[in-house]
């Protein structure tokens, strides 16, 4: 009992989400015959009389990110859950691509006072944007939008972008295109002593990170330049009917 309610504990504090047997029917999800969504299970998790009696609840479900541990301690981490939780399904937490795109913390993004991390920027600072002649204005920020999700690289000869697969990417002044949809040879406009300039992509690909990631909305702008590049930012949301 002692170690399912620190472990139980340690799940709430971590990156790992679960859901009780319990939850699971109030939602109504559960009938007596499909599977509840994402489980592959059609049976109820269930504890002992005893454990129900000492206040005790049965796990359904934990969803776990591996890629934000070692291999090793996330083979150990998910004997201790099987041993531990052992009505539980586990499973492989899945991403979705962000909309439009991001990029992860420690990317740098031009402002008018010098480049600043991403995570650092919030509501109502300044960065660079660029009008449709491509020179460069001070743009406030409308709204951060986070997310975790999978990174992706970009390379060229000045460096590697680390971006999102759905983030749209300046390949020409007015022209995006998605990093995921990218290919080597083609051209992405990078932002040099505050001149635009194209370079040409060497490699493109997906890597096994999944991370925090962040987007921007510009109040003004479409554009700003995050690690070394040029980017569109995130759209604001569809006003509603």
């Amino acid at each position: 009992m002692r170690e399912r309610r620190e472990l139980r504990r340690e799940l709430t504090e971590s990156r790992f989400e679960f859901e009780t047997a319990a939850e699971a029917l109030r939602r109504g999800v559960w009938t007596s015959n499909p599977p509840l969504p994402g489980t592959g299970s059609s049976k109820v998790a269930r504890v002992s009389l005893i454990r129900r009696l000492l206040g005790d609840e049965a796990i359904q479900h934990i969803w776990y990110v591996p890629h934000y541990q070692e291999p090793e301690e996330t083979k150990e981490l998910l004997a201790r859950l099987k041993r531990v939780f052992p009505e539980a399904q586990l499973s492989e937490r899945l991403f979705e691509p962000c909309h439009p795109g991001c990029f992860p913390h420690g990317t740098l993004v031009e402002t008018p006072a010098g480049p600043r991390r991403i995570e650092t920027l919030q509501v109502g600072d300044l960065v660079t944007s660029l009008a449709a002649t491509g020179e460069p204005i001070a743009v406030p920020i409308e709204a951060v939008f986070r997310t975790d999700n999978r990174l992706w690289e970009v390379a060229t000869a000045k460096g590697v972008i680390v971006t999102t697969e759905t983030q749209p990417l300046c390949t020409s002044l007015g022209q995006i295109e998605t990093a995921g949809n990218l290919q080597p040879g083609d051209t992405i406009v990078r932002w040099e002593s505050g001149t635009p300039k194209s370079e040409t992509i060497e490699t493109v690909h997906q890597t096994e990170r999944i991370e925090p990631v962040i987007n921007l909305v510009l109040d003004g702008g479409e554009y700003f330049i995050a690690s070394g590049c040029v980017a569109r930012s995130k759209p604001p949301a569809e006003p509603g009917p």
